[in-house]
């Protein structure tokens, strides 16, 4: 796939996103879809990414996300995210904190017969809390 087609998936997989509709996320990602996001473990394989989204999705029940820029090149689009949510539940060992917190990330989003195959995301959680991101443990 050329680069613009890929990136015009990724407009559409941001869309899903927003939707927080798992179906839609789901038809952009390759089966063997592999996810590293700094802070947090490995995510191996597309079920377990969508359980990953949905844990997302439960603690912000309200997260959107801001695209500040996207360029592509050949297989890889790189995206600059901002994100603001209400942690309303547990976060990767964190309570509710009821109030709307930011998140600032880049994403570099490896692209397979166009889908996404591979994605290594960079998150500053310090920018919400003013303390180390929370640890990648699973609640």
């Amino acid at each position: 796939m050329s680069a613009e087609a890929n990136l015009v998936a990724m407009r559409g997989l941001q869309d899903a996103w927003a939707s927080h509709d798992l179906d839609r996320i789901a038809a952009f990602f390759h089966p063997d879809f592999v996810n590293h996001q700094t802070p947090f473990e490995p995510v191996i394989g597309l079920e377990a990414y969508l359980r990953h989204c949905a844990h997302w999705f439960e603690a912000y029940p309200d997260l959107r996300f801001e695209c500040v820029s996207m360029f592509g090149q050949g297989d890889l689009v790189c995206v600059e995210n901002r994100a603001t949510g209400t942690r309303e539940a547990g976060f990767f060992g964190t309570g509710s904190s009821s109030r709307e917190e930011l998140f600032e990330s880049c994403d570099v989003l490896e692209f397979r017969d166009g889908k996404v195959a591979c994605q290594r995301g960079y998150w500053d959680f310090s920018v919400t809390t003013g303390e180390v991101a929370p640890r990648g443990r699973r609640e």
